[in-house]
């Protein structure tokens, strides 16, 4: 949706199921329609920018990094979460630059989650594979090349998706949901898609 791309709407919301955390905000649409068929564990929040989207997996139970480049995006994430402790798990906050070459990132271990909405750079998305654990799911939203041509941005034509493409840049993984669509006035792909299970 493109009004992800602005500030929150602020309009009050209840979780429905513990633990019951007020909130003025909504996750991403796509992932609360994803979440509640999926067993809490670690997740990883890709250019998390104001966190809404790590309290709300934070607020169901998942432990949770958030990563963003941006100081300011970061202090707003972590003022966000510290409005509903101790009710959600801790959030691990890490300013890092996904994009960076001299110093790629790396993760320790595997996540049972990794998200990104509203932000591509191809090269990580080769990376982040190895960054789910066996069983784990991605779930990835963001504009395509139609979005760019109605709306004139992103600005970088790097930074959309051509049509069917997302699948592709994905290899080794299992979809379970691929769509492209206008979601209100923004044309995004979006894809669950999970790694196989390691195999003895």
């Amino acid at each position: 949706m493109l009004s992800n791309l602005l500030e929150p709407n602020f309009e009050y919301q209840a979780l429905p199921s513990p633990p019951a955390v007020g909130r003025l905000w909504r996750p991403n649409e796509f992932l609360a329609e994803v979440c509640p068929r999926l067993t809490p564990g670690t997740a990883l929040d890709l250019a998390c920018g104001c966190g809404r989207d790590a309290v709300f997996l934070a607020a169901g139970g998942w432990k949770v990094t958030g990563v963003d480049i941006l100081p300011d995006a970061l202090r707003r994430a972590q003022e966000l979460a510290r409005r509903y402790q101790p009710a959600i798990e801790p959030i691990c906050w890490l300013k890092m630059d996904l994009e960076a070459v001299d110093t790629p990132p790396e993760f320790e271990s595997g996540f049972d989650l990794i998200l990104g909405f509203r932000y591509l750079h191809r090269p990580l998305l080769e990376r982040l594979i190895s960054w789910l654990r066996p069983g784990g799911n991605l779930v990835y939203e963001t504009f395509t090349t139609l979005h760019r041509h109605k709306h004139g941005r992103p600005a970088s034509p790097d930074r959309v998706l051509r049509p069917s493409e997302l699948p592709t840049l994905l290899p080794g993984l299992v979809v379970r949901h691929f769509s492209e669509a206008w979601h209100g006035p923004g044309h995004t792909a979006r894809i669950w898609a999970t790694k196989a299970p390691t195999r003895f």
